[in-house]
């Protein structure tokens, strides 16, 4: 049901995302490249002439941390395979991700928080919503908020959306934390 709602909302603004998409994609790639391409110079340098030295190899050691770290902001598809081996598996585009939304919310007033858990076309179509309420692990059948979904619900109500009483019960504290 949550799901839906914000499917809904978002592809209600498709037009808008459209129009933002590639633009909020190439933004971050011209703040991220120019750093990354001159990371990776300093770190084949570093591998040039360092990488034979026997003990402390703290240059070798520094240069890979970063370029693991910097490599996570780098879309997959850009990473050369010597860089997509030392990268994290379940990284995948997350940090990338991560940016993209954000431009797109500043750029079209859409939350970040529905962006965020939505797989989103070029065409502002919505493939896939992660899931946003799970079932709670303490009391069978009670449902609650994943944290995609307590994010987006929130946003959902910010923005005037009228929700059923079943989701906007997930999101209210109980009568004693009140």
């Amino acid at each position: 049901m949550l799901k839906a709602e914000v499917k809904d909302f978002i592809e209600s603004k498709s037009e808008v995302i459209a129009d933002a998409f590639d633009d909020a994609r190439q933004f971050y790639l011209d703040a991220l490249m120019p750093l990354w391409n001159a990371h990776l110079e300093v770190n084949n340098a570093v591998e040039e002439w360092y990488s034979g030295n026997v003990g402390n190899r703290r240059l070798i050691h520094l240069s890979e941390y970063v370029t693991i770290n910097m490599a996570m902001l780098v879309p997959e598809y850009l990473r050369s395979d010597k860089v997509a081996n030392i990268t994290p598996e379940e990284v995948k585009d997350q940090v990338p991700n991560m940016h993209h939304k954000l431009l797109l919310s500043k750029s079209t007033g859409i939350p970040f928080p529905l962006l965020m858990p939505s797989d989103i076309e070029e065409n502002g179509d919505v493939t896939e919503i992660h899931e946003l309420i799970t079932e709670s692990p303490t009391v069978a059948g009670k449902a609650m908020l994943t944290e995609w979904g307590s994010a987006a619900l929130l946003a959902l109500e910010q923005e005037g959306v009228e929700l059923p009483d079943e989701l906007t019960e997930l999101i209210r504290l109980p009568d004693s934390l009140a």
